[in-house]
């Protein structure tokens, strides 16, 4: 992302900085310049690219599922910025199967950018993501949720190709350019097979470990909602507390769990250990809590995130393979990223009085 932002840095109709790092010979241009003055057919041989084909099409191959799903391009924007934008989304196209083509529009003339050190073109960024369709259109509807993005920007090339570019496989037309840190110039991928990844979803999530005698009365999985006041309509699990314990959580929480932290609705699920002081049978206002499960001296909790319904959550998400559905993180206060809970310690939780809120 950082090598995106500073090798394509752009705004609007700014200009752009393709640095590819090969120098070019500014004395042999200007020689064949003098030495062709009275052949302009030599001179446009010497300087641009004279393949005129323009590439219309491309293909993604398709990690995820694909029954009833579609794909559309955003245009980039603010590439320059603090943080990139999506503008208009266009030529949505329903998915025909794990390798799917399409003859996306090209950009608008107000999308496009211009290239240092190359006046013969001009450039338009768009990020392609796949989404459940629901209506046949091909694009992204209220409640529609996307389910991956081609990590690499599909790039609209406008003018003919200066020879030096066109060696390292860039065309006019369409171009699949993957961007990585370290590395001076992108990746050129090849159209014909541009790859599309699937956003990671866990559905299922099993964790668990052991209580002291102390605390061996009843278990229950209490939404984070019930510390802003929230009375849930149902709790996750709530069983009889013995000395080893497990729970598995599947499916997305009922919607009196959720919360929004300003991104989006999230769900925070607590192992709570309490008495039944009111002999209900079930967790209830009235009842003693006494502690929560453990990880490393800190409250563990289990996240439930849905699937995005934002197309730039969903390529960023996609991008650095963050997922949506159950993780498992550990609350530290002041902290200013997540702990996660590795897979493999997810059995090795403790009720034993070592952490709280």
């Amino acid at each position: 992302m950082t090598l995106l932002i500073l090798a394509l840095a752009c705004n609007g109709n700014d200009s752009v900085d393709l640095d590819s790092g090969i120098e070019a010979d500014a004395d042999t241009d200007a020689d064949a310049d003098t030495d062709t003055d009275t052949d302009a057919d030599a001179d446009t041989d010497t300087d641009t690219d004279t393949d005129t084909d323009v590439n219309l099409e491309v293909t993604f191959i398709i990690e995820g599922p694909t029954d009833d799903s579609a794909i559309s391009l955003h245009v980039v924007e603010d590439l320059g910025g603090e943080e990139l934008s999506f503008g208009r989304n266009h030529s949505g196209s329903v998915v025909s199967g794990s390798e799917h083509t399409m003859t996306p529009d090209p950009p608008e003339a107000d999308e496009l950018s211009p290239v240092d050190g190359y006046p013969e073109i001009q450039i338009g960024f768009n990020a392609a993501t796949q989404h459940s369709e629901t209506d046949g259109d091909g694009f992204p509807a209220d409640g529609d949720t996307y389910l991956g993005a081609a990590p690499s920007m599909l790039t609209w090339v406008e003018g003919e190709v200066p020879s030096d570019l066109a060696g390292l496989g860039i065309v006019s037309g369409w171009n699949a350019l993957q961007f990585e840190d370290g590395s001076d110039f992108p990746t050129v991928i090849d159209t014909d097979a541009i790859p599309l990844s699937a956003l990671p979803h866990n559905d299922t999530l099993t964790f668990g470990g052991t209580a002291t005698e102390e605390f061996q009365h009843r278990l229950a999985l209490v939404p984070g909602t019930i510390f802003e006041g929230g009375v849930p309509s149902e709790v996750l699990y709530d069983e009889e507390l013995g000395h080893a314990w497990e729970i598995t959580v599947e499916g997305a929480p009922p919607d009196d769990h959720m919360q929004d932290d300003g991104s989006g609705p999230i769900a925070f699920e607590l192992g709570l250990a309490y008495i039944d002081a009111d002999h209900s049978g079930g967790v209830s206002e009235g009842d003693e809590g006494l502690g929560f499960a453990c990880y490393d001296g800190l409250v563990a909790t289990v996240v439930y995130s849905p699937p995005p319904t934002d197309a730039l959550n969903a390529w960023y998400s996609t991008l650095f393979g963050l997922g949506s559905g159950w993780t498992a993180l550990a609350i530290e206060d002041g902290a200013t990223e997540p702990t996660f809970i590795p897979a493999e310690e997810l059995g090795d939780l403790v009720i034993d009085g070592s952490c709280e809120l």
